[in-house]
């Protein structure tokens, strides 16, 4: 009968623990995504809460290349940056070069520890300037014929 009651408490502690710890537990998340930049070259702040005394993995799935500060070097947008963001810090900064100027782009941050991902979507504006046209050289190179001709017919007008 002894064993019975020590087995029953035991069973009721770790249901306790399993209904009541979660209760309490901090809620792990990232808060805000900032984006600092015009076109092309931007600086993404990512904001997270309640991370523990930890070191996260952090990537920015993006169309682009991602600046890697501990390496010292671009990389794809593919890999992670390794211990990006590391206790007692709450924000990381994550340089990146985008590949296309269109003016909205959606992104999403992942902050990775061991086998526990967070991911939050945000999106990107950029305001870059219109590229020339291709044949815009062609287009100075009628104008200088133009402006040519009507000097030469001036000059052989004066004659």
């Amino acid at each position: 009968m002894k064993t019975v009651l020590i087995i029953l408490a035991i069973a009721a502690a770790v249901i306790f623990f399993m209904l009541i710890v979660p209760i309490f537990a901090k809620s792990q998340e990232i808060l805000g995504i900032e984006t600092a930049g015009t076109c092309k070259d931007f600086a993404v702040t990512i904001t997270a809460k309640d991370l523990g005394v930890a070191c996260w993995d952090v990537k920015l799935d993006v169309p682009g290349r991602v600046y890697n500060e501990r390496e010292d070097k671009w990389k794809s947008s593919f890999f992670y940056n390794e211990k990006a963001l590391c206790y007692p810090d709450t924000a990381a900064v994550i340089v990146i070069k985008l590949e296309t100027s269109e003016p909205v782009i959606e992104a999403t941050a992942k902050l990775r520890q061991n086998s526990k991902i967070i991911e939050h979507d945000f999106t990107i504006s950029q305001s870059c300037p219109r590229p020339l046209p291709d044949y815009w050289t062609l287009l100075v190179a009628i104008i200088i014929i133009l402006i040519f001709g009507w000097l030469l017919a001036w000059w052989w007008k004066r004659k």
